[in-house]
C-alpha cells in the first residue's frame, strides 16, 4: 500500500521508500570517443570506430550517359552523367561556332585576321559540378599576358586559393573538396590583375 509492504496474518510492515528512490534519470554524454552515463561507467568507442573504408574499385562501365561503378564489398552505384555531358556539349558547340567564324574569315587559303581582333582568355565551367571529391577547371591564357591568376573563394568572399598561372595557352587546375564544407564556391580568372570572368561551383 503506497510504499508500505505488509505480510498478511503477521502484521509486520516494511517501508520501501528508501529502496524506491531510483528514478534512473541519468544523462548520456559523448566526449571524443568516450561514451559516459551519469554516476556510471565510461565506454571507449575506438574499437567500434575502426572503419577506414579502405576499399578498391572493382568495375566501372559506361552505357550511354550512365556510369555504373562497383566497389569492393559494396553495392553497385549508377551515376547519370547527363548534366556533365550537356555542359561539355555546350562547350563543343561554342568551339564549333568559333571554328566556323574563323573558317568564314579564310580567303584564298590564307586566314585573314584583322589587326584589332584579339583572342581573349577563356574560363570554362569546372567538371564535374557539383562534386564531392575532385573537379577540374580548364582555362585558356592568350600570348602577351603579363600576369594571370586563378582565385578560388567562398560565398562569403574568403580566398581559399590563389593560383599563379605561368604559361600561356590551354591549361587546367584540379580542386580537391577535402577540407571544404558543402556549399557554393566561386573561381575567378584575373588577367593582368583585372577580373576577367567568374563562375560558381558546388561542393556536395
Amino acid at each position: 500500500s503506497g510504499n508500505t509492504l505488509s505480510l498478511t496474518g503477521d502484521g509486520t510492515t516494511v517501508d520501501l521508500s528508501a529502496y524506491l528512490d531510483n528514478t534512473d534519470a541519468q544523462d548520456i554524454s559523448l566526449s571524443g570517443t568516450n561514451l559516459s552515463i551519469d554516476n556510471g561507467s565510461t565506454l571507449d568507442l575506438v574499437a567500434f570506430m575502426d572503419n577506414t573504408d579502405d576499399q578498391d574499385l572493382t568495375a566501372a562501365t559506361l552505357t550511354g550517359t550512365t556510369l555504373e561503378i562497383e566497389i569492393e564489398g559494396g553495392a553497385a552505384v549508377s551515376v547519370d552523367l547527363s548534366p556533365i555531358l550537356s555542359d561539355v556539349e555546350a562547350q563543343i558547340a561554342d568551339h564549333e561556332a568559333r571554328i566556323a567564324e574563323l573558317e568564314a574569315c579564310a580567303c584564298g587559303g590564307m586566314l585573314k585576321v584583322e589587326e584589332h581582333d584579339e583572342v581573349k582568355a577563356i574560363l570554362y565551367q569546372n567538371i564535374p559540378n557539383p562534386f564531392n571529391n575532385t573537379s577540374m577547371i580548364k582555362y585558356y591564357i592568350p600570348e602577351g599576358v603579363n600576369s594571370a591568376n586563378l582565385v578560388i573563394s567562398s560565398s562569403m568572399g574568403q580566398i581559399i586559393s590563389n593560383i599563379n598561372i605561368v604559361n600561356s595557352g590551354y591549361g587546367q587546375e584540379h580542386v580537391n573538396a577535402e577540407g571544404l564544407a558543402p556549399g557554393t564556391y566561386y573561381y575567378s580568372l584575373y588577367i593582368n590583375e583585372v577580373l576577367f570572368d567568374s563562375k560558381a561551383m558546388i561542393v556536395q
